[in-house]
């Protein structure tokens, strides 16, 4: 599998990046907040990434990074890095988060509104002032 394509859409305030693959596996991701200089770098990026194996992540990022992958670029870089694992999950067939080393936690749990077992939660605050949880 190689990269044939790094396209960009912006929608809304946001550059949605598409990585193309010729497998016809294709990995996406967004960069958050959209400023002018970012998005004609996106060719930039391109010619350095077009023919390489994207589901070696790390050998794509190295080629990345000796072009600069510093301030005011790393939102693109980062992108680019959260497409690639994209595709190396749906290649897989796992979920990125099984590429990445696991689950961190089974389960996560969230106040429910009516559910006394949950008021103390509500009550605890940390050194800032700020609680864990908020009644809606």
């Amino acid at each position: 599998m190689k990269i044939t394509d790094l396209k960009g859409a912006i929608i809304g305030n946001n550059i949605c990046l598409r990585v193309v693959t010729d497998a016809g596996i294709d990995g996406y991701s967004q960069v958050e907040e959209f400023k002018d200089f970012l998005f004609p770098n996106i060719e930039y990026y391109k010619k350095a990434i077009v023919g390489s194996d994207p589901t070696d992540v790390e050998a794509v990022m190295r080629r990345i990074r000796r072009l600069g992958a510093f301030k005011p670029w790393g939102k693109l870089v980062s992108s680019i890095e959260m497409a690639l694992w994209d595709i190396a999950g749906k290649d897989a067939g796992v979920p990125v988060y099984k590429l990445l080393g696991g689950k961190v936690r089974g389960t996560l749990d969230a106040p429910v509104p009516g559910r006394e077992d949950w008021q103390h939660v509500l009550l605890v605050t940390d050194k800032t002032g700020r609680t864990p949880a908020k009644y809606p």
